[in-house]
């Protein structure tokens, strides 16, 4: 079994506005390790993992590739939704600048929007 937590600055750039920035990752983890049993090493099969078994990694040999344990670790504890802020506002579609540096000039069109017809029944 190999147990711990993880704490460590992960330098991400953010999905919005493209900018990089720090997030700190704190996740614990446990991950069991077995020996599989010689007649089912080569073969794969269909079966239905437990809720005890998710966490348990199969061997073929005893021998543990900690750094890949842990490189799995960080990808897991990364957020699916990469945010230098809950407030950024992105990038222009237009120009292209940073909103959340200074705001662009740009003209913003409300052109023609299938949802518009929406917008006036919800107006009635």
């Amino acid at each position: 079994m190999l147990a711990g937590t993880l704490r460590l600055p992960v330098v991400l750039e953010c999905d919005r506005c493209l900018e990089s920035f720090v997030h700190t990752l704190n996740e614990e983890f446990a991950v069991v390790f077995e020996l599989a049993k010689e007649e089912a090493a080569g073969l794969a099969s269909d079966h239905f993992c437990k809720g005890d078994e998710l966490d348990v990694v199969y061997l073929a040999e005893p021998v543990v590739d900690v750094f890949s344990v842990l490189a799995q670790q960080v990808f897991l504890g990364l957020p699916e939704k990469r945010l230098c802020s809950d407030k950024c506002l992105g990038l222009c579609p237009e120009c292209g600048a940073n909103l959340n540096s200074h705001p662009c000039g740009c003209a913003r069109s409300t052109g023609a929007s299938p949802f518009n017809v929406l917008a006036k029944l919800k107006a009635q």
